[in-house]
């Protein structure tokens, strides 16, 4: 949260006074096979214009493959126009 709330107020929806952010989280209800799975979605909107970065740079690695890792999770990492989209999922028991 700490990556994606520093990009929003430098680069993203945060740097901006109409931008918003929409953070949502659930948790499985344990109707999958195996555990139950927490995951949280992060939306920016109202920002200025989202340009896909050319470099994969230190942050886009932590969200994309270092925070995923550490907790045996997945996450995805949108770069819409209108803003980035980021979520991660992962079992419910990591966050214990």
């Amino acid at each position: 949260l700490h990556e994606l709330t520093s990009n929003a107020l430098k680069h993203g929806a945060l740097s901006s006074r109409s931008g918003r952010v929409k953070i949502r989280w659930a948790l499985s209800v344990g109707q999958e096979p195996g555990p139950q799975r927490f995951s949280l979605r992060w939306e920016e909107t109202g920002g200025p214009a989202v340009r896909i970065p050319e470099a994969k740079q230190f942050g886009r690695i932590l969200l994309e493959e270092v925070a995923p890792l550490s907790v045996q999770g997945q996450a995805k990492l949108d770069f819409a126009e209108s803003g980035i989209t980021y979520e991660m999922n992962m079992p419910l028991t990591e966050l214990s």
